[in-house]
């Protein structure tokens, strides 16, 4: 049995899959620069988004994004954020003008789909190349991410469809946490993924909108969903709440 390790990761909500880890005195931001104007998800509240030069957006370390949909990504925040803070390194799909970020912001930690990437001494990322769930967005370039920090493993899958070879890179890998969203939890293939290839003790559901946003009851939906298959998982949590947050 894998031994439980001495140092936590705290995981909290901005809004979507916008979620900022602080692992030790590391903190990375994942899919947390969105454009409210473009998607139908829940938007990041003002008070959040004003804090940009300080408070919780404060000193981010690693900026890291999935795919380049506006619920994820958006290309002026970011480059607004560069210009007024350094930070260590920039994790970027080949579709989000990645150039343009490091030639701009004289960022020289720019990573453009660069697989595997050591962030620091004790914390890797691996980007894994996924499809996007629906059929419309067949062509959409989305990766996965595994990130391990210290003795911790954790796989974020984003918009990841729920097929088994989308995940046949991680099928051996000892997880301690993997982040689904409502629909990859909702599907019958997708559960069945976590019971075998994605195993882990805790399965954590994003990218769950607000409840005066969610117009597609995609809360109801998850709840449901705990309660009916709760047996199934060693411990399910929900993030659906503004700066809620989760100890790992």
């Amino acid at each position: 049995m894998k031994e439980v390790p001495m140092q936590t990761i705290t995981v909290t909500l901005l809004a979507n899959a916008g979620v900022l880890l602080t692992f030790g005195s590391y903190r990375i931001l994942i899919d947390g620069f969105q454009n409210s104007q473009q998607h139908s998800f829940s938007q990041i509240p003002d008070w959040v988004s004003s804090a940009m030069a300080g408070g919780i957006l404060q000193d981010i370390d690693f900026l890291l994004f999935t795919h380049s949909h506006p619920d994820h990504f958006f290309k002026e925040t970011l480059l607004d954020y560069l210009t007024h803070h350094k930070v260590r390194g920039v994790y970027l799909p080949r579709d989000a003008e990645g150039a343009l970020v490091r030639k701009k912001c004289l960022q020289k930690d720019v990573w453009i789909e660069k697989t595997e990437q050591a962030l620091t001494g004790n914390i890797y990322l691996k980007a894994l190349p996924t499809r996007h769930m629906g059929e419309v967005y067949r062509k959409q370039n989305h990766h996965a991410f595994l990130l391990t920090l210290g003795d911790w493993v954790l796989l974020f899958t984003a918009d990841a469809e729920t097929s088994k070879e989308n995940f046949a890179g991680v099928e051996e890998v000892p997880l301690d946490a993997v982040f689904v969203n409502p629909l990859f939890f909702h599907s019958r293939q997708g559960r069945e993924l976590l019971k075998t290839t994605l195993t882990s003790p805790h399965v954590i559901v994003y990218h769950l909108c607000f409840a005066e946003e969610d117009r597609y009851d995609y809360r109801a939906m998850t709840e449901r969903n705990r309660n009916r298959y709760v047996s199934d998982f060693a411990k399910i949590s929900l993030l659906k709440e503004v700066q809620q947050s989760i100890v790992i």
